[in-house]
């Protein structure tokens, strides 16, 4: 009497080359995955880096000592639309306010061109225009100065809020792209994902169990 046949089917055999093939096709996913896990990272970084460093220059600008000078040169420099052609964003279209003055300390004559720790590009010309109210050619203004490089000057105390709020919130979200990245090429990787050799190896009938 010959054994009873198996009732259950045969499962296909996974066509040959199939799990390479896969893994071939998302290598550039993962290589992007790679690129944004470090790349985010550094850049947000970095920008924080630099909201910070305008933080503790803006602090150390309440201590230096001030001196008067005169204005030589104010002006409205317009930084276009970024993009080109018909890509252009006229929204992206910002107004920086930009000064010349000299001044003297201790019979040096200097000349400085910065109107603030952070200079602030504004949305619209009517706003860049207010920053140099007080700022004209001809004006007498006082000039804060790096007593330990008196060359190292500004006209304006403090720093700009929005801009320093704003380079934060960007690092900080570039940091949360990276760790999202890190997590997606993670879960690549990771057993029983839908792209791990674990799971390449299963057959599909087993898969879908």
């Amino acid at each position: 009497m010959s054994p009873p046949e198996d009732a259950t089917p045969a499962r296909p055999a996974r066509p040959a080359g199939t799990e390479c093939a896969s893994r071939r096709g998302l290598l550039p996913v993962r290589l992007l995955l790679v690129v944004l896990t470090f790349g985010l990272p550094l850049f947000g970084g970095w920008l924080l880096a630099v909201a910070l460093r305008d933080r503790l220059e803006a602090r150390a600008v309440d201590s230096w000592p001030a001196t008067t000078g005169v204005v030589t040169e104010s002006s409205v420099v317009d930084h276009g639309p970024s993009g080109s052609g018909s890509g252009r964003d006229p929204r992206s279209r910002r107004y920086e306010p930009r000064v010349r003055y000299e001044y003297e300390v201790e019979g040096q004559r200097f000349e400085g061109n910065r109107l603030a720790i952070v200079t602030p590009r504004r949305g619209n010309r009517a706003a860049a225009d207010r920053d140099l109210d007080a700022f004209r050619a001809g004006t007498t203004v006082t000039v804060y100065y790096d007593p330990e490089a008196p060359a190292t000057s500004v006209l304006r105390r403090g720093v700009l809020v929005c801009g320093t709020v704003r380079e934060v919130v960007m690092g900080l979200g570039f940091l949360a792209g990276g760790t999202l990245a890190a997590w997606m090429l993670f879960k690549l990787r990771a057993p029983g994902s839908w792209n791990s050799p674990e799971t390449a190896r299963r057959s599909p009938d087993t898969a879908a169990r």
